[in-house]
C-alpha cells in the first residue's frame, strides 16, 4: 500500500488542501467554544475533584501499571514491528503531526498532570 498510486493521490488531492485550510478548521481552531472549556468551573472542578484524585491513586491504575499484560505487550513482536513501521515513520513527518506539536491542545496536555503520570509510568 505504502508506495501505491492510491497512497500518492491522497497525499497531493485537492480533498486534503481543501480541508486544511478550511474555514470550518479555522473557526474550531479558536472559537469560542475551545476559550470557554478550558477556563470553565466544569475543568476547574474535574481537576480538583474527588473522582480525580481517586482515580489517580486508584488500586485499578497500580494493577494496570504493573500488569503481565502490559510487560508482555512492550515486549512483543507486534510492539517492536510498530515502532519502526512505517506507519510510524510517515506520521511522524506529517502535517497533521506538525500541526498537533504547536496547538493548545498539545500545550495544555504537556503540562498536565495526566502527562506527567504517564510519562514516569510504566506504560511509557
Amino acid at each position: 500500500m505504502r508506495g501505491s498510486a492510491y497512497r500518492r493521490e491522497m497525499r497531493d488531492s485537492d480533498y486534503r488542501r481543501e480541508m486544511r485550510g478550511s474555514a470550518s478548521m479555522r473557526e474550531m481552531r479558536g472559537s469560542a467554544y475551545r476559550r470557554e472549556m478550558r477556563g470553565s468551573a466544569y475543568r476547574k472542578e474535574m481537576h480538583g475533584s474527588a473522582y480525580m484524585r481517586e482515580m489517580r491513586g486508584s488500586a485499578y491504575r497500580r494493577d494496570v501499571r504493573g500488569s503481565a499484560y502490559m510487560r508482555e505487550m512492550r515486549g512483543s513482536a507486534y510492539m517492536r514491528e510498530m515502532r519502526g513501521s512505517a506507519y510510524r515513520r510517515e506520521m511522524r513527518g506529517s502535517v497533521y503531526m506538525r500541526e498537533m506539536r504547536g496547538s493548545d491542545y498539545m500545550r495544555e496536555m504537556r503540562g498536565s498532570d495526566y502527562m506527567r503520570e504517564m510519562r514516569g509510568s510504566t506504560y511509557m
